[in-house]
């Protein structure tokens, strides 16, 4: 079960009803995604150091909430869709573009509100 600061009790309690009407691979997909969005919470919260370029755009792009959002599309169309899906290259680009798209904005926002 996904644990954060206080959120225990929220998230499991969205995750039965969800999971009540949601296929087998949404929910795992939602479950997955939920996991690597608290985890780069807690990294963010916790993490001292200044990481390079490039670990900081991937998590960047896991820190967005892009990613449980893409599987909310999914369930409240009442899709279940093959991995297959997630797994093709244009759908992995796209989500990555609205990801970088998101969190970049996130932090350009940031920057001028909070200098």
């Amino acid at each position: 079960m996904i644990e954060i600061r206080g959120l225990k009790y929220p998230v499991r309690s969205f995750f039965r009803a969800f999971r009540v009407t949601s296929g087998q691979r949404c929910t795992r997909r939602f479950f997955e995604a939920m996991e690597v969005y608290f985890d780069a919470q807690c990294l963010e919260a916790d993490s001292k150091e200044v990481p390079d370029l490039d670990s900081y755009i991937r998590f960047r792009r896991d820190a967005c909430g892009c990613k449980p959002c893409f599987t909310l599309i999914e369930y409240a169309n009442g899709l279940d869709l093959p991995d297959e899906v997630f797994e093709d290259p244009i759908v992995c680009a796209l989500q990555q573009t609205v990801s970088d798209i998101v969190s970049w904005s996130n932090v350009g926002f940031s920057s001028v509100l909070f200098p």
